[in-house]
């Protein structure tokens, strides 16, 4: 028997029963996305609502307590970047002491640098 290019594409040609049920599926797809569409469309169309709300919310309650409407987060990053910076000013210097296994340092605020001078008498610890 000769195999011909024909036959083998008439043999594999897919049948009516298979092509019906491909389009069946696809209807039934087109019919989920069209849903899935509306609900996205709904939710959508709820946030929107409830931003608008949220905002008229906040707005109110600023003009009830007074305070000015909240600035955009580019002028309140600002602001808190000078507060951080000015976290030092009233605060005293004090003496600090670092025991270890072996040696005694004391660090005065006047010592020059953090490894100033070590002191004359070094206490130091058996293990």
């Amino acid at each position: 028997m000769v195999v011909t290019a024909t036959s083998v594409l008439e043999e594999s040609e897919p049948s009516e029963t298979t092509v019906k049920g491909w389009e069946e599926q696809r209807a039934e797809v087109e019919v989920r996305m069209t849903g899935i569409e509306s609900k996205l469309e709904e939710t959508n169309s709820r946030l929107e609502a409830n931003n608008t709300l949220m905002a008229n919310l906040l707005k109110a309650v600023a003009d009830k307590v007074g305070e000015p409407s909240p600035t955009p987060v580019k002028h309140r990053s600002t602001s808190v970047n000078d507060d951080n910076q000015n976290k030092g000013e009233g605060k005293k210097p004090i003496e600090v002491t670092i025991l270890s296994d072996k040696e005694k340092y004391t660090f005065k605020p006047e010592e020059p640098g953090i490894f100033g001078a070590r002191p004359d008498d070094v206490p130091r610890y058996n293990n």
